[in-house]
């Protein structure tokens, strides 16, 4: 996680942000943050409602 908030904090607006926001919902669900991780999915799903990562994040988010 603290490589992500370095990351948003040095490259804001980075080509990567969908990766990076899609990658801290992961790591969200990974520590048992599941609330946190669904409310920054909702609003990827809003940013990014093209994205090919939503299939990894609601896959992410099925499991217990």
């Amino acid at each position: 996680m603290e490589a992500l908030d370095e990351h948003q904090r040095r490259f804001p607006a980075s080509q990567l942000v969908e990766s990076r926001e899609a990658m801290r919902i992961e790591a969200l669900v990974g520590i048992g943050e599941r609330e946190a991780a669904q409310r920054l999915a909702t609003a990827f799903r809003s940013r990014f409602p093209h994205s090919v990562l939503l299939v990894d994040i609601s896959q992410a988010l099925r499991e217990p």
